[in-house]
């Protein structure tokens, strides 16, 4: 027998079944496992045609007969949770090129505005390859850390869905968070950071030092 709620369920023999029920041999639903590698379909078929000859109905009428497989069901919920996964996928996708877009002209509004400060670095003998690492860190810094916030706030909601879902909730674990995912996304805001300070950092390391000193703040 095969059911979602076991600690629910008791196995007995038929002949037990006949004598503490009085509806034996009526049953409204018959559930039985295939050997592995069988066809659900092709069994479907067998079976309901060795049903509709025993009680005399037509094979293809579903009303009389019902046939549910659970490997459709788990079908189902897989495609169902593989669309739900491409969404969130293109939902967080989107979400980052919008920030590092965000990041991006946050840094170049700091670059343009802080054009005397990048003169004055140049004329103590800053290198174009220092003031253009001083703009990727303060960028990748930035990203990082929204990013961060934004990991422990999802850990966060995890938890509190996490409570509402109970040990004993069939085909449903609690969520939590994946930590190679966790990983990966950090290393994905540290390369979203990179290309977000990537202008502005090349705008900064560009500057004439004498043009910029006379910059007026």
């Amino acid at each position: 027998m095969l059911n979602s709620y076991e600690a629910r369920v008791i196995y007995m023999p038929y002949s037990v079944y006949e004598q503490v029920d009085a509806t034996a041999g009526r049953f409204g639903t018959v559930v039985f496992s295939t050997v592995k590698g069988a066809k659900i379909k092709e069994v479907n078929t067998h079976v309901r045609n060795v049903m509709a000859r025993k009680y005399q109905f037509a094979p293809s009428d579903d009303k009389v007969f019902y046939f549910n497989s659970m490997e459709e069901q788990v079908k189902a919920f897989t495609d169902l949770f593989v669309m739900i996964r491409k969404f969130l996928w293109f939902m967080g996708i989107s979400t980052l090129v919008s920030g590092v877009i965000g990041v991006g002209n946050i840094m170049y509004s700091s670059a343009k505005e802080r054009t005397r400060e990048i003169g004055i670095r140049k004329s103590v003998g800053a290198k174009a390859q220092q003031i253009k690492a001083m703009f990727l860190w303060e960028s990748i810094a930035l990203t990082s850390l929204a990013g961060y916030v934004g990991l422990v706030l999802g850990w966060g909601i995890l938890k509190v869905v996490a409570l509402f879902i109970s040990e004993d909730t069939p085909m449903m674990e609690k969520p939590g968070l994946d930590f190679p995912t966790a990983v990966a996304a950090i290393f994905i805001l540290v390369i979203a950071g990179t290309l977000a300070g990537l202008r502005p950092a090349i705008y900064a390391a560009e500057l004439n030092p004498i043009e910029a000193l006379k910059e007026e703040n």
